[in-house]
């Protein structure tokens, strides 16, 4: 006789194998059985129940932890002298909070104080010495200015006609009179101190004023492009 007074005993809920729905099986006409229907939503077999897990691997990740600024303690500045640019570091590392990083601006864009040397100008390219028995010929062409599209184009062609006819004794140096009598003579000025021993140009009849006194001082002569008859002489002839 069984113990009424013991109640009903608990029945477990339905796993999840047990819940799931029976797969059927067709035989086909030849004996043999067709692949197994998969019923949706699938769920596992009775058969997955009793197997045992796969064993994971479990991945640990460690967040670094950094100190806070109370933990750091503030940082220590160091002494900086007026009128000069701290850096980063002499500063502290970073600023507190409520500041701003330091500006460079004031440095960068504050006049130049009274009495400093002023830059340096690049210097001109030099100019090596020139062998004994090699000729220097100066171009005086208007590279710049109103007249810098025209001063190119007869510097291609002076190269082109160089290229072809002069041989390795040649040299041309050309220089840039900029349109003006000014600059032409700056570049003569130029030319003749390169040892020079002829100079073709200038372009314009006011440069070539400019130009002849000082190049029959150095007893140079001048073959000008320049149209106007009334500077050639003393030295300088023209092409025109």
């Amino acid at each position: 006789m069984q113990d009424q007074s013991a109640g009903p005993q608990a029945t477990a809920p339905p796993s999840q194998a047990t819940i799931s729905p029976p797969r059927t099986t067709q035989k086909a006409a030849s004996g043999a059985f067709a692949p197994e229907s998969i019923q949706f939503p699938f769920q596992p077999s009775p058969d997955s129940a009793t197997k045992s897990p796969q064993t994971k691997t479990a991945t640990t990740f460690v967040t670094p932890v950094w100190p806070t600024a109370a933990e750091a303690g503030p940082a220590t500045p160091q002494p900086v002298a007026p009128n000069s640019v701290a850096t980063a570091t002499e500063r502290g590392p970073f600023p507190e909070d409520g500041q701003q990083w330091p500006s460079f601006t004031p440095y960068l864009t504050r006049p130049q104080e009274p009495g400093a040397p002023a830059p340096a100008a690049a210097p001109r390219p030099t100019v090596p010495v020139a062998a004994e028995d090699s000729v220097r010929v100066a171009l005086l062409l208007p590279l710049s200015g109103p007249n810098g599209g025209l001063g190119q184009a007869m510097l291609n062609a002076a190269q082109l006609a160089m290229f072809n006819f002069a041989d390795q004794r040649f040299e041309l140096l050309v220089h840039d009179t900029k349109g003006t009598p000014q600059g032409a003579s700056s570049a003569a000025s130029a030319a003749i101190g390169d040892g020079a021993s002829i100079i073709l140009g200038p372009l314009l009849a006011a440069s070539v004023r400019a130009v002849g006194p000082q190049a029959q001082a150095a007893n140079v002569p001048v073959i000008a492009f320049s149209s106007d008859r009334s500077v050639a002489g003393n030295g300088t002839y023209t092409m025109g």
